[in-house]
Order: structure tokens, then sequence, then C-alpha cells
């Protein structure tokens, strides 16, 4: 491949989005592969404008909003520019009546937060450091917290979005009501893509009331009998807003003390609500002889935050990797067990958790010295023989190259490829960062 004019490159691009916006050697890095130049366009036009510039010129581009998600799958490829979405900051159209709004990606998750909360709502969403992360970034990775349980996911939430394309135009998907059937839905195909089939733009979103009261009741024990607990409380009535099965070490590191395994589940609505649903879990958690406790207040804020932090890749040290595996939700006690026997075999330290209601299971692994970090692929093939959904989701480019960041490939992978032919032949966008090299 000829090596790209960056020079060049940078002098059409201040022809679009102005001298300033424009930096060389910005210090940017994804996965340790240094960014030679950086883009800030102010206006999805300018975006495609940008996109299409760098495809003429043969430049590989890697889309970047806060940062905070970079690490998530193996470096790409190349790199020659990073396109920042930061200037993408305005709330476009907001119906408070209808419970939607029409938001920039560039707009961090904090700054949409607090714009919402004026009028008692919000995104049903968190993630690790809010005040960085951008909306686009996080439906690019299909980041979700806890909380998916009650809400669902950004696939549930995002109702229509505009993508910046490498051809140089602006696609709509969607609208900005919640019924909506115009053409295909093409928002959940830009959702977890990595940003490697367009750079989104904009998302109209689903939101929610800001609740009147919240309440943590958090069940300690043997993990088998948190997790039984968990499950019951899945199949019954209650409106819970999360359902998440800690170990020891997550709930320590979460500011909970105490032995055992945690069953968090989040109460949230009105005071009478929670209050009569608190009882409840209280009394099916004594009747599984766990210990429960109720946590609320700024007790709660602090746990919450280190909750949600749990999924934090931006500050792996290099011994340190992040797991997923998707399994089925009565499955998860024993997958963390699996885990836990993987991590011991390997000289691994592990801090496991799990999505208890819908199925994913996580896992921070670290190594218990630098000798051997090669423990952490060596942990993840021997789970991939039990289990073919084993995400290696971020971790030090040594340990990805040596490891399946994407477990087996699925059976889909033809399909995917073709998608990518069709909306970026070129390879322009983040090249080899997704699943089969895509």
């Amino acid at each position: 491949m000829t090596a790209v004019d960056h020079l060049s490159l940078a002098e059409r691009l201040a022809g679009i989005v102005g001298p300033d916006q424009v930096a060389s050697s910005p210090g940017l890095t994804v996965d340790g592969l240094p960014a030679p130049l950086a883009v800030t366009p102010a206006t999805p036009d300018e975006v495609a404008a940008v996109l299409t510039t760098a495809r003429q010129a043969g430049a590989a581009v890697t889309p970047w909003g806060g940062g905070t998600q970079q690490r998530l799958g193996p470096p790409p490829e190349r790199l020659d520019l990073v396109l920042r979405t930061t200037r993408l900051t305005r709330i476009v159209e907001w119906e408070p009546d209808d419970l939607t709004a029409c938001l920039e990606a560039g707009l961090t998750l904090a700054a949409a937060q607090q714009a919402l909360a004026a009028q008692g709502q919000q995104i049903p969403i968190e993630a690790p450091c809010p005040d960085c992360a951008t909306l686009g970034g996080l439906v690019a990775t299909a980041t979700a917290g806890p909380r998916r349980w009650l809400y669902g996911s950004w696939r549930d939430l995002v109702i229509g979005m505009r993508v910046a394309l490498v051809d140089g135009s602006v696609i709509k998907s969607g609208g900005r009501v919640v019924k909506n059937v115009q053409g295909y839905d093409l928002a959940k195909l830009f959702t977890g893509s990595l940003g490697t089939l367009g750079v989104i733009v904009q998302v109209n979103v689903k939101l929610a009331p800001l609740p009147a009261a919240r309440r943590l009741m958090a069940a300690r024990g043997p993990l088998p009998a948190v997790a039984t607990l968990l499950q019951e409380i899945a199949a019954s009535t209650l409106r819970v807003a999360t359902l998440d099965l800690l170990d020891e070490a997550a709930a320590y590191a979460c500011g909970l003390d105490g032995p055992g395994a945690a069953g968090l589940v989040l109460l949230e609505g009105s005071s009478a609500v929670v209050d009569a649903h608190a009882r409840t879990v209280a009394h099916d958690a004594a009747g599984h002889g766990l210990r429960c406790d109720a946590v609320d207040g700024p007790e709660l804020d602090r746990v919450w935050r280190a909750w949600v932090d749990l999924a934090r890749v931006d500050d792996l040290a290099p011994t340190e990797a992040l797991l997923s595996i998707g399994t089925r939700p009565v499955a998860v006690g024993e997958v963390m067990e699996a885990i836990a026997r993987a991590a011991e075999e390997h000289g691994l330290r592990a801090r496991r958790w799990a999505r208890a209601g819908s199925g994913p299971v996580y896992a921070r692994l670290v190594a218990v010295d630098t000798g051997q970090a090669a423990g952490l692929a060596a942990a993840q093939a021997t789970l991939l023989a039990r289990w073919p959904a084993v995400t290696l989701v971020a971790g030090d480019p040594a340990i990805e190259r040596a490891a399946r960041p994407w477990g087996q490939e699925p059976e889909g992978l033809p399909l995917m490829r073709a998608i990518k032919q069709r909306f970026d032949p070129e390879r322009t966008l983040q090249p080899g960062r997704f699943v089969g090299g895509i």
C-alpha cells in the first residue's frame, strides 16, 4: 500500500474544518499506535467531507469521542487520522412531553444528563467516565451499564440516527418519535460496530423520567445462593432496575465490605413502591440465609459510581485484561466459578461480576507478576474450550496478539464482511479492529 502523504492530507483537511482544527502529532494513541494527525469537524457535513478526503488519500481513520473506549478490540492495522467528534455537542431537538431527544454525538453523557435533568428526565444508560464519554462513542461501542435489565440497551433506546459515510454522504435511519417505521432499521446495524462502517453524528433517543426514590438492596452470602435469589427475582413481578451478581473482590471494589458474593438489586420509583419492594427483597434474601443491607443516599452514589466503573478499560495495566462471556442467565454462577478456576490455573487474580438477569459475565484478570502476563491469553483459551462467546474486551496489545480477542468467529461473519464491503470498501474506517479482521 502506498504511504499516505500526511502533510498534503493535513492541508486538504484544513480547507474543510480550518487550520486550527487540524493537529499534527496530536499525542493520541490507539492501543499503542500513535496518530500522525487529528481533525475536529464541527458539523455532520464536515465529518462526511473529512471521511471522503481521507478515503481519497488512502488514509485510515479512527473515530474518537472521549477516548474512554479506545482499548476495545485489537489495535487497528494502520492509523493515519483520528477524527474527533468533540465539537458536535448540540441538543438538536428535545420533546419532553414525548420523552425523546435528538442529540449530537460529541455531547458527553454527563452533559446530556445534566441538561435533561432540568425537566426531570434522563437517558437510562450509565458508563465509566461520564464526563468524557460521548454519546456517539457509547452507541458505537454498545456500552450499557447495570440498568439494562429494566430499561434495555442502546439498541432499545436509539430510535434514529444520522451517520457520516466514507463516500461523503450523511444518511438517516429512523426518526424522532418512538412509533417509526421509515425504511430499514440501520441504527441497530451501526450500534456496536466500533465505528467500522461510518461515524455516528447524531442520535435520537428515548428518555425516561428521573425516579422519585432509589435504594440498593445488597444481598451477601455464598455465590450459588445469591445467584439463585437473583434468578427468582428475575422471574417475579418485582420491578427492579438491576440484577447484578458480584464476587467478593468486585463487591469490595465497590465499597461493600463483608464476606461473600453480593447480589445488587437497585430499586427505582415512588417512595411507596421502593419501600414495598425493598421489604420483599429482604424477605426473599433471608429465605436463602443471606444478609441483606439497604444502601441509599450519598453512600449509594459512591457505590454506584464504583459499580459502573468495574467495566472501565482506559486504566488497564499491561498485566490486566477484561473478559466478557455471553451465556444464559441460569448459567451465570457456573461461568463465574469456571473463571475462578481458570484464573487460579494460570496464576491470575480475578474480579468477577455478571448481569444475572440477561447473562453477560465479566472478569477483570490480573497477572500476579509481570512474567505471567501470557496467562491472560491462556485463561481465555481455557474458557473458549467450553464457551464460544469469550471476548477479550480489552487488554495490552501483546496480550491481544496472543489471544483471540473476539472469541470464536460467528456464523454470520461472511455477511458482516459483505456489509463492511458495502459501506467501506477501501477499509478506511478502523481497518482490522472488529471481529474477523473487519
